[in-house]
């Protein structure tokens, strides 16, 4: 039976006693705690939720998912449903609202962890209330058939959403997977489930699934900040290789410069973009921070995405590979894809990306290419609001950050222009 009062947190330690394995859930980078911090952080700042939360409802385009404020969040809420003994224990219940009306999410964490069984291997199960469960969530859910490779848990949190919708008379309801993975981990078995709908979801979007029961349904997938997981902290031991990258680096670029008048050392830029988002971005994971540095070394120098592999790892060629532009392809097509891409790369990628677009949003204000004239500076921010556009909600200082420079610089170049 599903529990009917709930006591208000102090503050994140609280929700380990609400686990239904407590000693073994509740650890250092995984996804109670790390889901715990990042929500009681985000219910102190104004409308409730972690930015990518919001982010990720606003990408809908839906009226009533818009301009959603968190009314209440539930710890570990228990959702009745048919068959079986145990409840459907959704990570959080958040229920918000808007000028429309009330919506419940339904919102599953997720930091390195599957998803669990399929449905397949509970059908192995011979229990009558496994049989009687999956027929109530396949008919809930309007499904001909359900697909046995089909992670279970995907199914039952959705349909967990749906009836939740209904006790609080919503008329919509969103199933949404909370990642704090890197690399955006089981998000395949996430597109499978939602192939079961016909739909195509994307990371950092709301995807609707149809209407079910009454309710409009939808789900999705948002990137956690990794402030939050608290477990790839650079040590001691992490040095030596944070400064080979640097080394490497230096190296690539020793005869370059950049374009402002002065000509400054091209690996300013680099150690830049890694002390932004590790001083202002909080960021601790070394593959973020050694492809910050080497960011530029593909693009820029006769540096192979090999040798970067030798060096440093599979990891790092891949972050450094997504945000290499195309040389070989025009400039005006390079900036489209970068306006087209930036929605779709990985958290790293989009942690680089961000950063990299702060640094040089200050350089053009303030130290600009010596042949560059004041139309072409303003474009050039123009144009990096439109890619960051796409990287919203992967860190929230940076982002923060990011719209000062971007005030500051399109204040000082009008000044220039009067």
């Amino acid at each position: 039976m599903a529990k009917k009062i709930y006591v208000p947190t102090e503050s994140y330690a609280n929700w380990q006693a609400l686990l239904a394995q407590p000693d073994r859930h509740w650890k250092e980078g995984y996804s109670a705690m790390t889901l715990a911090q990042c929500w009681e952080a985000a219910a102190r700042e104004p409308g409730g939720f972690p930015p990518e939360v919001t982010a990720a409802l606003s990408s809908s385009g839906v009226p009533e998912l818009a301009d959603l404020s968190l009314i209440l969040a539930i710890p570990e809420f228990q959702v009745d449903l048919p068959g079986g003994q145990r409840s459907s224990q959704t990570d959080v219940l958040a229920i918000a609202s808007n000028r429309r009306g009330l919506v419940p999410l339904a919102v599953e964490g997720k930091v390195d962890e599957s998803f669990g069984p399929t449905i397949g291997e509970r059908r192995k199960d011979p229990s009558t209330g496994v049989t009687e469960r999956l027929g109530f969530l396949q008919q809930t859910l309007g499904l001909s058939a359900l697909d046995d490779s089909i992670r279970y848990q995907l199914l039952h949190r959705t349909v967990s959403a749906v009836l939740i919708a209904e006790q609080f008379c919503s008329r919509n309801a969103v199933m949404l997977v909370h990642s704090f993975s890197l690399e955006n981990k089981w998000f395949d078995d996430f597109e499978a489930f939602a192939g079961q709908f016909a739909a195509r979801p994307k990371i950092g979007q709301i995807t609707a699934i149809g209407v079910h029961r009454g309710v409009s349904l939808y789900i999705g997938w948002c990137s956690g900040d990794q402030r939050f997981r608290r477990e790839q902290r650079i040590g001691i031991a992490e040095i030596p290789a944070l400064l080979k990258a640097l080394h490497f680096a230096a190296d690539k670029h020793r005869d370059q410069r950049r374009k402002d008048a002065e000509a400054s050392p091209y690996i300013n830029h680099p150690i830049e973009v890694a002390e932004l988002l590790a001083r202002i971005g909080c960021v601790t994971d070394l593959i973020t921070l050694q492809g910050a540095i080497l960011h530029d070394t593909i693009e820029d120098t006769q540096t192979t995405p090999e040798e970067l592999e030798v060096q440093f790892g599979l990891e790092v060629r891949k972050v450094v590979e997504e945000v290499t532009d195309d040389k070989t392809l025009e400039k005006a097509e390079r900036k489209r894809l970068q306006v087209e891409h930036s929605a779709h790369v990985s958290l790293r990628a989009k942690q680089i990306k961000l950063a990299d677009k702060i640094a040089n949003v200050r350089a053009v204000t303030e130290a600009p290419p010596a042949k560059w004239p004041l139309s072409r500076r303003k474009e050039y921010l123009e144009w990096t609001s439109q890619v960051v556009t796409g990287l919203r909600g992967c860190n929230a200082p940076l982002e923060k950050l990011y719209d000062q420079v971007l005030a500051k610089g399109r204040q000082v170049l009008n000044r220039v222009g009067e």
